[in-house]
C-alpha cells in the first residue's frame, strides 16, 4: 500500500495573519509584543493594560468568507484562530474543499492551553455579574481538544484527531507525533 503524505503550512500570530506576513515580519525583526488593553465584559470599572502578543485583527477574515457566523460563534476564539491557520495550511496543501481526501486526513494539533476567554467569561458571570453559574458551553469551549473537534467539523476531516498539550513544547510534540503517525 502506498502512503501519500501531503503537507501545507498555515500561521496565525501576533506577527501576521498568514505564513507570508509572519515570515516577512520575522525577517524585518519586528516584535509582536505590544500593550493590550483588556476591558471586563460586563464592567466599566475594571480595565487593565498588559504586555502581550495579540493576534492580528484580520486573522479571521478568510475564515468568515468560508463559514457562517453561527459556526464560528459557537466556539472560543482560540479554536477559530486554529481554524484560520488550518484553512491556510489546507489551501497550501491543495486539500481545501477536497472532501474525499479530507475524510482520510488526520489532525495532530498542539496548544499550551485552551479557551481562556471562555473561562474568563465564566468568572465574570459569577464574580462580576453575580450570576449563579457559568454558561453551559464554557467547559466544551475551554477544553484544549475543542479546537481539534472544531477543525474536524468545519473542514470535514475524519481521520485521527489528536490534541497535544505539553506547555511550551506542545507544537514540537505535535510535529513529532505527526511524524510517528506518518511513519506508522
Amino acid at each position: 500500500m502506498t502512503k501519500v503524505v501531503v503537507t501545507g503550512m498555515g500561521c496565525v500570530s501576533g506577527l501576521g495573519s498568514d505564513v507570508e506576513t509572519t515570515w516577512r515580519s520575522l525577517i524585518a525583526g519586528e516584535t509582536a509584543i505590544r500593550i493590550i488593553t483588556k476591558q471586563a465584559v460586563n464592567s466599566s470599572a475594571f480595565s487593565m493594560q498588559v504586555p502581550g502578543a495579540p493576534v492580528r485583527s484580520d486573522a479571521l477574515e478568510r475564515l468568515g468568507k468560508q463559514f457562517s457566523e453561527k459556526q464560528l460563534a459557537a466556539v472560543d476564539g482560540f479554536s477559530n484562530y486554529a481554524a484560520a491557520a488550518t484553512q491556510e495550511a489546507l489551501a497550501d496543501a491543495g486539500l481545501l474543499g477536497d472532501a474525499a481526501r479530507l475524510a482520510k486526513t488526520a489532525i495532530i494539533y498542539g496548544s499550551a492551553s485552551g479557551g481562556n476567554a471562555s473561562i474568563e467569561a465564566g468568572f465574570q458571570r459569577i464574580f462580576d455579574s453575580k450570576l449563579s453559574g457559568i454558561h453551559p458551553m464554557t467547559i466544551p469551549r475551554y477544553m484544549n481538544s475543542a479546537s481539534v473537534s472544531h477543525l474536524s467539523m468545519l473542514f470535514g476531516i475524519r481521520g485521527h484527531c489528536l490534541a497535544v498539550s505539553s506547555a511550551c513544547a506542545s507544537s514540537a510534540h505535535a510535529i513529532a507525533e505527526a511524524a510517528y503517525f506518518i511513519r506508522a
